[in-house]
């Protein structure tokens, strides 16, 4: 059986704390309509991460170290030493609900960077003796993201602008339309070694080196390569006698950007009307309507044959019909 693991918190941890700013310029277009341009900022201090308390110290060119500094148990801490930063640029066009329609549309162009994004494994730090080396892109960060709501009732039909009456009114009368359209740019993801030979005896932190740009051109990226994987290599290995040894790598973390994000969702409801308190919607959702496929992240094992390899996919085109009867 494996030797039991422990995670702890050790006494007198503290507690993070995070400042924040923002500048807005806001004007009304029209009545019904304003737009506002923010920027915003964040900085936050001792945050917390998932630490390897007795790490093996991490090997160098020609020596082999790999000793852990304290005798005994190798337990896992929650360490609070993370810095972080958050910048953006936020603009917001809204329209309130007019003549039968409103909308809100948001565009940010924003970055996030810190040491760890949470206390779960993937942050553990590849050198816990050198936190400096951790500091990239947030798991978490999208560079650009835009979104649009709407909601549009067709002008036609009883107390509406066009065709009030007749049958036309009663065909294209009581329709309503809403969207949500998402576009987003992909979340960062760091590649890793499939065996530790660093010294640190971290399976699944030690990072290959970095020798080009890592990602591809948007017309170059494909699900069988996602990124440019001659951009890694394996740092170098030296041999001894108790066999081959090598050292961390030179790549940062978070230096591939992964699959961005394209949704369009949409409604169609028709309310059918009974009487002046009682109605029946008759509604259609359609889940990702353009059936864009939303790739999964990559494989990020150096060496594998699933390397930069994309096998998997968010959930395609979705289609809801609903009856709901209001009294």
């Amino acid at each position: 059986n494996a030797p039991p693991a422990a995670v702890s918190s050790p006494p007198f941890i503290r507690n993070g704390y995070a400042y924040e700013w923002t500048l807005s310029l806001e004007r009304l277009l029209t009545p019904t309509t304003a737009l506002s341009i923010s920027y915003a900022g964040t900085a936050a201090h001792k945050l917390p991460r998932r630490a390897l308390q007795n790490q093996g110290v991490p090997n160098v060119p020609g020596e082999r170290r790999g000793y852990h500094p304290q005798p005994g148990s190798n337990q896992f801490v929650r360490a609070t030493d993370v810095n972080s930063n958050y910048n953006a640029m936020i603009v917001r066009l809204e329209r309130r609900f007019t003549r039968g329609l409103s909308f809100v549309a948001g565009y940010t162009l924003g970055k996030s960077i810190d040491m760890a994004s949470g206390l779960n494994g993937t942050n553990q730090p590849q050198d816990n003796y050198n936190l400096a080396g951790e500091r990239g892109l947030s798991d978490f960060d999208v560079r650009q993201r835009f979104v649009l709501s709407s909601t549009w009732e067709l002008p036609f039909g009883a107390g509406r602008r066009w065709l009030t009456r007749g049958i036309s009114a009663r065909l294209l009368g009581d329709w309503q339309f809403a969207n949500i359209l998402t576009l987003g740019t992909g979340q960062p993801v760091t590649a890793i070694l499939p065996t530790a030979l660093s010294g640190t005896q971290s399976n699944g932190t030690d990072r290959p080196d970095l020798v080009a740009n890592p990602n591809l051109p948007g017309s170059q990226r494909s699900p069988e390569r996602w990124f440019n994987t001659d951009a890694f290599q394996s740092p170098p290995i030296y041999f001894d006698q108790q066999g081959a040894f090598s050292i961390p790598g030179n790549s940062g973390r978070n230096v591939i950007t992964g699959p961005d994000t394209k949704v369009w969702d949409t409604s169609v409801e028709r309310r059918f009307h009974f009487s002046e308190r009682t109605n029946l919607v008759f509604r259609t959702d359609f889940f990702n309507l353009t059936n864009h496929p939303n790739f999964d992240r990559p494989g990020l094992i150096f060496g594998t044959s699933n390397f930069a390899r994309i096998n998997s996919a968010q959930n395609s085109r979705q289609i809801q019909f609903s009856l709901r009867l209001n009294w």
